[in-house]
């Protein structure tokens, strides 16, 4: 098993301040590979066994969201459908940086954001609000119990109290969508736990819209919320290696 600590700094940024303890909390650090053929998946640090599946790989698993994600593919065409998801990826990934480089109290250069700015705008104004110090932001752990890993994209005080929180960026947002991203910050809280013994007290998803209007929904962890996310995450986790592997449910 793989611990990390860092570092703790105090920077100023265009009069910004977010605190960085690094130091504070272990992880369970991984390695991520992205192989040209075949799914991401990732590997305890310095080690190349076992391999996990990514908790977004796992998620996507699910029989009914891949049913509803092939009729809308067909239904808008796959040449339309690829260039969709290609520009949801991009605006993801562009607004995922700005943000990390945001809480690191690194330079933002707002006006490269393009589409991505609204989304940007929004939830900027929610961190920096409620943030008050930042214990890990893009970390990439793993969970042994449930042999899945992934990256976290924040782990902070959040409003006094200690948060796992998820950004995303939505044109609409619908209570499923909200339910795999709590899903998604459970993954992480059973992670952080596995490494330090202790759990975050609330699970966050953060939620950038084209508009500039940034959304919090937060939930309370519980025991219950714990237990139905790890026989969740399990169940969908055996989808995930039957669909990848199809061979292997003829033995």
């Amino acid at each position: 098993m793989m611990l990390w600590n860092g570092h703790q700094s105090h920077q100023r940024i265009n009069g910004m301040i977010f605190t960085h303890d690094f130091s504070k909390f272990c992880y369970q650090l991984a390695e991520q590979h992205n192989p040209p053929e075949g799914d991401r998946y990732y590997t305890p640090r310095d080690s190349e066994d076992p391999q996990f599946p990514s908790i977004t790989g796992v998620l996507g698993a699910d029989p009914g969201s891949r049913k509803k994600l092939k009729e809308w593919r067909i239904r808008v065409g796959q040449k339309a459908a690829d260039q969709i998801s290609n520009q949801a990826a991009e605006l993801g990934s562009q607004v995922h940086v700005a943000l990390e480089k945001l809480v690191l109290n690194q330079t933002v250069k707002e006006s490269e954001l393009g589409k991505g700015l609204p989304y940007f705008l929004g939830l900027k104004n929610q961190l920096t609000s409620s943030v008050k110090k930042l214990y890990a932001a893009e970390l990439m752990q793993y969970s042994c119990d449930l042999q899945v890993a992934g990256q976290v994209d924040l782990i902070c005080e959040w409003e006094g109290k200690l948060v796992v929180a998820d950004h995303k960026n939505w044109k609409k947002v619908y209570p499923d969508k909200i339910g795999k991203a709590i899903l998604q910050t459970a993954f992480h809280a059973i992670c952080f736990h596995e490494a330090n013994g202790c759990w975050p007290e609330v699970l966050i998803c953060t939620v950038g819209r084209p508009n500039g209007r940034g959304e919090v929904h937060a939930y309370r962890l519980t025991e219950v919320l714990i237990e139905k996310a790890r026989r969740e995450i399990t169940r969908l986790r055996q989808h995930y290696l039957e669909w990848k592997s199809p061979s292997e449910m003829l033995n």
